[in-house]
């Protein structure tokens, strides 16, 4: 049993690392673990938490506040936090239930619930755009044949891009309707964003909002699920001021108030438009890319800021001392794009090989189902990759990916063949 006075509940999985880093910040905090049953072979920590209890997958909002409670009575929980989308609304729930710190319920109902989202931000005057729910794919063609084409229709709830399909003709409307049916049971249609893709870090405290990394996103054509990222971003300065002046902006109109946010951005010809904001550090590695290129911890400073300690001026401080810095970093992706079972992947030596690679996670093993990406979970292979700048990182990754060849064995509706992707 850990002395310290703090005991944090940790709802949903550890967050790639997290709760070891308030262990390295303060060693004497006392987490507890409260997760799915069938996430708590995830965990490899299991001994190191103060409790740790498993809930059915699909149990009610009462059974994880009933399960909170059981730990609270045990040893009384100071906070509770959630790493992951998919559990901030029940962390929420029972830090509300339990009547401590935690995830504030209405905005992560608001950034949760894509027209809430949007309704939420027009209201507040902050970014009105074209958005609807739809009951039909002929609903999705009477709002393109108004607003113009083309348009992303998209599950009202949904994270890792599932769901969502870029739509450019009244052909195409059914199957995205459908696609985006699969993901939830409310769909949205909204105008497209036409300009490039980015990824805003920011962190908050007391209301104050810092932008802490701007990355470059680059999504596959059809199914919007990012392929690549690459930090720092090239950014003109008034253009980099458009985006931190309207994230703060966002961020500020939903109430946010501490800690860290990601924020998927599309710098249109007209100015910035945030898509999402998560209530949370970003994915797919991107605090690493971050620590490598900025020299900023995320990680750590949340950890810190949970523990009760002032970050945000040690943040800015570090910041100015990044801004000559020569470090860039990409993380990239790789998937065969067909359906068919993994045979073998070639060219793995040359990502081991390369200097330039930090490391890289081959996701799947021959014999596994691998399906075209539509999702983020469907990206089969993921590398790092550092240089002078994030163009340079990002034409090194391309190359890299582009000498990695998948061997699927590809489904009988395909092809009957063995194919090389």
């Amino acid at each position: 049993m850990r002395s310290g006075n703090e005991h944090i509940l940790a709802v949903g999985d550890e967050g790639e690392g997290f709760l070891r880093t308030i262990w390295e910040v303060a060693g004497t905090t006392a987490i507890s673990l409260l997760t799915a049953v069938s996430r708590l072979d995830r965990h490899t920590a299991l001994r190191e938490f103060e409790m740790a209890f498993g809930v059915g997958d699909n149990a009610p909002l009462s059974q994880w506040a009933d399960a909170a409670a059981a730990v609270h009575r045990v040893r009384p929980v100071t906070r509770v936090i959630a790493m992951y989308d998919q559990f901030l609304v029940i962390a929420a729930h029972v830090a509300q239930a339990l009547g401590i710190e935690g995830p504030d319920s209405e905005i992560v109902r608001v950034t949760h619930h894509k027209a809430a989202y949007r309704a939420w931000l027009d209201e507040a005057g902050v970014q009105p755009f074209p958005s609807k729910p739809v009951a039909c794919a002929t609903e999705v063609v009477r709002f393109a044949d108004k607003h113009g084409w083309p348009v992303v229709v998209k599950p009202a709830y949904g994270t890792g891009g599932s769901g969502i399909t870029v739509v450019t003709s009244a052909d195409a409307t059914e199957a995205a309707f459908d696609h985006a049916r699969c993901a939830d049971a409310e769909v949205l249609v909204e105008t497209y964003q036409d300009g490039p893709t980015y990824d805003v870090q920011t962190f908050s405290e007391n209301g104050e909002h810092l932008v802490i990394a701007i990355a470059r996103e680059y999504n596959y054509r059809t199914h919007p699920v990012i392929r690549g990222i690459a930090l720092p971003a090239v950014l003109d300065p008034a253009d980099r001021k458009a985006i931190e002046d309207h994230v703060a902006a966002v961020l500020t109109s939903l109430g946010h108030r501490d800690g860290p946010t990601d924020c998927d951005l599309v710098l249109t010809p007209s100015g910035p438009v945030v898509i999402e904001t998560h209530l949370r550090m970003g994915g797919d590695r991107i605090t690493d890319l971050v620590r490598d290129a900025l020299g900023v911890d995320i990680k750590r400073a949340y950890a810190a800021q949970l523990l009760g300690k002032r970050v945000l001026p040690r943040l800015r401080t570090r910041l100015e001392q990044a801004q000559d810095s020569r470090k860039a970093s990409a993380m990239w992706f790789a998937s065969p794009g067909v359906d068919g079972t993994l045979v073998e992947v070639h060219g793995l030596d040359t990502l081991s090989e390369h200097p330039q690679v930090d490391d890289f996670q081959l996701r799947v093993h021959p014999g596994d189902r691998v399906t075209p990406v539509s999702r983020a979970a469907h990206r089969v292979l993921a590398f790092k990759v550092d240089d002078t700048d994030a163009e340079a990182a990002v034409r090194t990754a391309e190359q890299l990916a582009g000498r990695i060849r998948f061997v699927v064995a590809v489904a009988p509706h395909q092809s009957g063949g063995t194919s090389p992707k």
